[in-house]
């Protein structure tokens, strides 16, 4: 059978599985094996003990039946039965198996045994006792613990005949009793149960143990089939949208950088206000039409224009904050800078700026719309890898709902009815980060926080020290080292 070859395909494995198989057995034991098996044998004891008393007061009579039927002891034992049921269920106790399993053989040796005695040395009240015993083994699964067991039953049977012994013969009786046929056979069938039950239990969790590491297999390799699956197409929607760009902004340019010439012309041979107002009015116009199309050369720019350049991390914020320093100030937003020392990034400046620059701005509009009198913060961090950097934005804004946090880096997607916001500034971010073999994750929780993990490839590090801190006209900017993953937030609702 396949379920009883576990531990031939365990073997083929590396030991590192093979410990982390022992530790999965003896968990599994103690806390479902065994405790089961704790709760079988508590409710066999209680029919069992229910139905000898049915037979018992049957055999008496009603008339002859009372209190006194039965032993204090008899009370005892059933009470204690009762108690151990609920006992088992609380799971401090009930994981500490076979704790109950010790119990309660022990009630059954100590009642067994008084009756032992009282009858001279009967097997007929340690019956039931050996009978158990032999099948211990199964409810155990461990030659260990029936060892134990059986070394307890022995001692109480050499006692109980010291006890009967009046002419020192206690010896002989317990060497008499040990060689009865039944007594012989239930002590080696005990030991027997206990090697099989080992053996089969630990083919089966072995198995199990197998099962668990594929399905962690297949589960990881779903996540990566779906994660890729995201990745493609967020890709198809780029090239279809790059497809478009490359082929109109060309045209749309050209136009537009005439009639910006011919405004210019205009305005600077005209002396009427009214007309001047207009002429400043279709300017602006055409400077909006100016920055889309900027913008979208950068989004769909198939590849860098220069090649990269090592550079300071804290250096880089630095120049994005000074960028945003005018929404930083209007917002009242504190900066809590947390970069790692001497960190080096192998990088195009500008656009890593860029990408900078839109998540601080991202966050100091999330800031602005928040309605809590709680302090504005923006913390940005990073973490230092063998094989990556980390770099983390993460503010206190508004956050991002679940529904709009998947759409989030789809060109043109905006959450703001502003005409202004154009819904590429994430687009941009993410098309500079590819260029760069880096990735974007955004997390949020709404109306608490958004954070923001931009990873980049390794790096160099420098000998110099780090900006260690930074001042803002109007707000508070701290700086300090960390060797700690770099948690980074920012909202993305550009």
């Amino acid at each position: 059978m396949k379920m009883l070859n576990g531990m031939s395909k365990l073997n083929a494995l590396s030991d590192e599985k093979k410990q982390a198989y022992e530790l999965y057995y003896q968990r599994s034991m103690q806390t479902k094996f065994l405790p089961l098996m704790a709760d079988f044998t508590l409710g066999l004891m209680l029919v069992g003990t229910f139905i000898w008393a049915l037979q018992t007061i049957a055999a008496l009579g009603s008339k002859e039946f009372g209190w006194s039927t039965f032993h204090p002891l008899t009370y005892f034992y059933w009470l204690s039965l009762v108690v151990l049921v609920f006992l088992n269920q609380i799971p401090k106790i009930r994981h500490r198996a076979p704790l109950i399993l010790y119990i309660t053989t022990f009630l059954i040796m100590l009642l067994s045994y008084r009756n032992f005695i009282l009858q001279d040395g009967s097997i007929d009240p340690i019956f039931s006792l050996f009978f158990y015993t032999a099948f211990f083994g199964i409810s155990m699964g461990s030659v260990r613990h029936v060892g134990i067991i059986q070394a307890v039953n022995i001692t109480f049977m050499c006692v109980s005949f010291l006890i009967l012994s009046t002419e020192g013969d206690w010896l002989a009786r317990f060497f008499s009793m040990i060689s009865n046929w039944f007594v012989y056979n239930c002590l080696m069938m005990s030991i027997a149960t206990a090697i099989f039950s080992r053996w089969l239990f630990r083919n089966i969790f072995a198995m199990q143990f197998l099962l668990n590491e594929k399905n962690d297999v297949l589960s990881q390799t779903l996540k990566t089939l779906k994660t890729t699956e995201k990745q493609l197409i967020q890709q198809q929607k780029y090239k279809a949208l790059n497809h478009m760009a490359k082929g109109l902004l060309h045209e749309i340019i050209n136009p537009v950088n005439s009639a910006s010439q011919a405004i210019g012309f205009a305005k600077s041979i005209n002396d009427d206000e009214d007309i001047n107002e207009a002429l400043e009015e279709a300017n602006a116009q055409h400077q909006r039409i100016s920055d889309i199309v900027t913008d979208l050369r950068r989004f769909s720019q198939p590849e860098a224009e220069h090649e990269l350049e090592s550079i300071r991390l804290d250096e880089l914020v630095a120049k994005a904050l000074k960028f945003c320093h005018r929404e930083l100030q209007k917002t009242e937003v504190q900066i809590n800078l947390q970069i790692a020392e001497a960190q080096l990034i192998d990088c195009h400046p500008s656009a890593l700026t860029q990408v900078f620059v839109n998540l601080i701005l991202n966050s100091c509009d999330a800031l602005a719309r928040k309605k809590s009198q709680q302090q504005s913060v923006i913390t940005i961090s990073s973490f230092e890898q063998s094989e990556a950097m980390s770099i983390s934005f993460r503010d206190n804004g508004i956050g991002i709902s679940r529904k709009t946090l998947q759409s989030i880096s789809d060109p043109f997607f905006s959450d703001e009815k502003s005409p202004e916001k154009m819904g590429l500034g994430l687009s941009i971010c993410q098309t500079i980060m590819r260029h760069h073999n880096g990735t974007v994750e955004t997390e949020s929780k709404e109306n608490e926080w958004t954070e923001v993990v931009l990873t980049l490839p390794a790096h160099i590090k420098l000998d110099s020290p780090p900006i260690t801190s930074s001042s803002y006209e109007n707000q508070q900017v701290t700086s300090s080292s960390t060797q700690g993953l770099i948690q980074v937030s920012s909202n993305n609702n550009v």
